[in-house]
């Protein structure tokens, strides 16, 4: 009588553990489509991040263009000093100058911010594509 009650016993945990893992099977859909949903938020969320990538690399790369004409530019006014006859042309020559240095200062403020942009959203791919 005892081995038959430790029997019962035995398949009635058996009996439970089956029926937990039909529960857990009922789950697999609905876990699965959470899954997804978060899969395709993250693929977008990445595409968004890697569009905001392109754009602040084109943004740098129109700045260095930018500044690379703005070096030309002081290059080629300097290259006018010994043309100057008076005191009023040197002085507005130097204001020139002194106008476009500025000009790239600002570019080159411009460029350090936009590498801060790109070197964040490369992190970022780089963590999303980790996960």
């Amino acid at each position: 009588m005892e081995e038959q009650l430790n029997l019962l016993i035995r398949l009635q945990d058996i009996d439970g553990a089956i029926r937990a893992r039909h529960q857990e099977k009922k789950k697999l859909p609905e876990m699965l489509a959470d899954l997804e949903r978060k899969s395709e938020a993250n693929k977008a969320e990445l595409d968004q991040v890697r569009e905001a990538l392109d754009a602040a690399q084109k943004g740098k790369r129109d700045r260095d263009r930018d500044l690379e004409e703005g070096g030309q530019k002081v290059e080629k006014l300097k290259s006018r000093t010994p043309d100057i006859k008076t005191n009023k042309e040197y002085t507005a020559l130097l204001k020139e100058i002194e106008a476009v240095e500025q000009e790239n200062k600002a570019i080159e403020d411009d460029i350090l911010k936009l590498m801060e942009k790109i070197d964040a959203a490369a992190g970022e791919i780089r963590n999303a594509e980790s996960r």
